[in-house]
């Protein structure tokens, strides 16, 4: 019988720094030549370790490019 190989805790090599603030731009998204958010009161959530990730107020998403989570 074969024993697997356990998996060893990732060490960070630095803390995770998280800042979230409003965005001091208008922030727009396209997809497909669409404007499908569009606003000027967006959260931005930045990471030293990860790519902004932007929050839209819902009101500011064309609901029609939602579809409901399983």
């Amino acid at each position: 019988m074969t024993v697997a190989p356990r998996l060893q805790p990732r060490e960070a090599t630095a803390p995770q720094l998280v800042n979230v603030l409003h965005s001091p731009k208008r922030v727009r998204v396209k997809f497909g030549g669409r404007t499908i958010a569009d606003s000027r009161n967006v959260l931005v959530l930045r990471s030293n370790h990860f790519l902004p990730i932007y929050f839209f107020p819902p009101s500011a998403v064309d609901p029609s490019v939602l579809s409901p989570s399983p």
